[in-house]
């Protein structure tokens, strides 16, 4: 009985001293895990419950430290002789929930590492040897918020020793974005201060965007040493075998420069149409071919010299582009090939060849000065072809009132522009049209210009904007013939819309080039440079955006009016069809509502404000009604009178009779 008694004693005080102990060990050790793992953050840390054992185990749950990490469940398995001497030795780190948020990214990581390697030193100084760091994590989730990047691992399993760290992800997902990159497995080997060499491979991934697979069997290997590296990496269209539809990357770069090659066989585009149609691009049918390689010498930095050549092919492309055309543009198979460079705040263009279906152009150029003022150099030329090849040439929707011209004879072309953005009043520019043997056999139902040779239908809208057709001849009452127009309405609308209509074929190419340094210099399209003949064409048979494709069309209908129409019979017509309010069609028309008069009868300054309503017909005949802006447009008219003046069209005592005699309008009383 006593030695029972003498057993419970012993045992009762064993408990007490483990007790005491592990409590001891708690007050003691729980202290240094939380300053620890303070210290490897770089914020305060907290834990919802934390269990030290006298084996040399650490158990935590909800572990917090600051803003940055949240950890659902970790375990720390700690060296039991360095426990008992107070210090912390990690053999093992066990977690579960890894939720880790980057706010400035790579400079964190950075500070972590640093940390981190600091603290393993300090460790390796006392003398003791130190076992590997075994690593494992379930459930891990990092979030870099200024770039929206993701990075999530089903598990996470790796060595860290004295000397080098291996850690395999599985399952693991990379986001960025709507992109998403999923791999099987990725490996990571590098020495304990993480600092080059470092190899990444990746094998089994997926690219996705949008949740839409991209390209599957996806392999990657990147090789980062202290003079540069290497990456490779290869993937296959969705649903492919064998080497086509295969898209792969490689690249070299260091200290002494680099190259990278990039290729793709009929890649489909499928995946990225969500991405792309923001920027116009219609995709769901596409595919890309590429061979892109470049050159750069010295480390990878800004302002730095780099050469590509290469090739890229997209087969039916669309575009939605407004400033393009008003409807999507479908079925584009391009081609550009050719080499560039660009050198600091330069780029040359130093060949480039754009095939787009049938037509074939070349092109060269050079920026210099980007970041200031550029300075821009281009020359391309459209060799001779077929002209009935070229319009077959055109996207449909590109320009749908070109459906039906049929032409024989060939075309060229070429164009030669400098514009300095510090003198935009000197834009130099010289184009050449061969276009004579270019003859038309059918116009276009949409256009068809050789019915203007007698009286034709024009269709409009009424001041209420309902449509309104009348005919441009004999039988309409309010068409004037030429000869009983106004000299001076003919000398205003060719002072302030056409000065040089009777020299040029349709085209001016000097109204091109200033209409190009007033809209580059106000940032915005203000003015067209259309001549009277691209008016014409524009008001009989187009609609009133501004795309390219309109103008395209323009373009041609007005060397088909220059080729059918002599020219008095193109000025008739403009005058008799120009819109100059709502619902007024014509000179004798708006004359007769303006002035309540003939338009035989006009003056100078009569004149000279029917032609200033040109350009916005509608919102000018609504503004010169306020009192305010009633000075504001006679000085408009008297300047267009003073032009007129100096091109010859008026004498100066007819200026100086039409001022004393001021504008007389029939539904405005304004100063004389």
């Amino acid at each position: 009985m006593r030695r029972w008694r003498g057993a419970l004693v012993v045992a009762g005080g064993l408990l007490v001293v483990a007790a005491v102990g592990d409590a001891t060990l708690q007050v003691v050790v729980r202290p240094r895990v939380m300053a620890a793992v303070s210290r490897l953050v770089g914020a305060p840390a907290s834990a919802a419950r934390l269990r030290v054992s006298p084996f040399g185990g650490v158990r935590l749950r909800g572990l917090r430290a600051g803003d940055a990490v949240t950890v659902r469940s970790l375990r720390i398995d700690l060296e039991p002789g360095a426990a008992l001497e107070g210090q912390l030795r990690p053999t093992r780190v066990v977690a579960e929930g890894v939720r880790v948020r980057l706010d400035d990214g790579l400079a964190t990581l950075r500070a972590w590492r640093d940390r981190a390697t600091q603290a393993r030193g300090g460790a390796a100084r006392d003398g003791a040897p130190r076992r590997p760091l075994q690593l494992e994590v379930t459930d891990l989730e990092v979030v870099a918020v200024p770039h929206g990047a993701t990075i999530r691992a089903e598990r996470l399993e790796g060595t860290g020793g004295a000397q080098a760290v291996t850690v395999t992800g599985r399952d693991v997902t990379v986001g960025v974005g709507p992109a998403a990159l999923v791999a099987a497995a990725v490996r990571l080997e590098a020495p304990a201060s993480l600092a080059p060499p470092v190899s990444v491979e990746l094998s089994g991934g997926r690219a996705l965007v949008h949740q839409d697979l991209l390209a599957d069997r996806l392999t990657a290997s990147l090789r980062l040493d202290p003079g540069g590296g290497e990456v490779r990496a290869s993937a296959r269209a969705p649903g492919t075998e064998g080497a086509a539809r295969e898209v792969s990357l490689s690249a070299r770069f260091g200290d002494d420069g680099g190259e990278a090659r990039l290729s793709a066989a009929a890649f489909p585009l499928r995946a990225l149409a969500q991405v792309l149609a923001p920027a116009g691009l219609l995709v769901e049918q596409s595919t890309a071919e590429l061979e892109v390689s470049g050159r750069w010498r010295g480390p990878l930095r800004r302002g730095m010299d780099v050469g590509a050549t290469g090739r890229v092919t997209a087969r039916d492309l669309g575009l939605r582009l407004p400033r393009l055309a008003a409807r999507d543009v479908m079925g584009i198979h391009a081609t550009l090939d050719g080499s560039a460079r660009v050198r600091g705040d330069g780029v040359e263009i130093d060949r480039a060849t754009l095939q787009l279906g049938a037509i074939r152009a070349t092109v060269r150029a050079s920026v210099a000065a980007l970041a200031a003022r550029p300075r821009l150099s281009r020359w391309a030329t459209l060799p001779e072809a077929g002209c009935q090849v070229r319009v077959d040439a055109l996207p449909p929707g590109l320009a749908p009132a070109l459906q039906g011209l049929q032409l024989a004879g060939r075309l060229s072309a070429s164009l030669a522009l400098t514009i300095d953005w510090a003198q935009l009043d000197r834009i130099e520019h010289e184009e050449s049209i061969d276009a004579r043997a270019c003859r038309a056999l059918r116009d276009p139902p949409a256009a068809d210009v050789a019915a203007l040779t007698g009286p034709f239908r024009h269709r409009g809208v009424d001041a209420a904007g309902r449509p309104r057709e009348f005919t441009l001849g004999p039988e309409n009452p309010s068409y004037r013939p030429l000869d009983r127009i106004s000299r001076h309405v003919v000398s205003a609308f060719l002072t302030a819309e056409d000065r040089r209509f009777w020299q040029h074929s349709g085209f001016d190419a000097a109204m091109l080039g200033k209409a190009l340094a007033h809209d580059l210099a106000a940032g915005r399209v203000e003015k067209g440079a259309s001549t009277i003949t691209q008016q014409l064409a524009k008001n009989l048979f187009l609609k009133a955006d501004r795309t390219i494709g309109r103008k395209l069309e323009e373009a041609v209908i007005a060397w088909r009016l220059e080729q059918v129409l002599p020219k008095r019979r193109i000025l008739e017509l403009y005058l008799n069809a120009i819109e100059l309010g709502p619902g007024l069609y014509g000179v004798a028309e708006a004359t007769r509502t303006y002035f309540g008069r003939d338009v035989a009868t006009v003056g100078p300054l009569e004149a000279a404000h029917l032609a200033a309503l040109t350009p916005n017909p509608k919102l000018f005949a609504r503004r010169i009604e306020a009192p305010d802006a009633r000075a504001r447009w006679l000085d408009h008219l008297y300047e267009l009178l003073a032009m007129m003046q100096r091109a010859h069209r008026v004498t100066p005592g007819e200026v100086e009779a039409a001022r004393a005699r001021g504008l007389q309008l029939s539904n405005w009383r304004g100063p004389g």
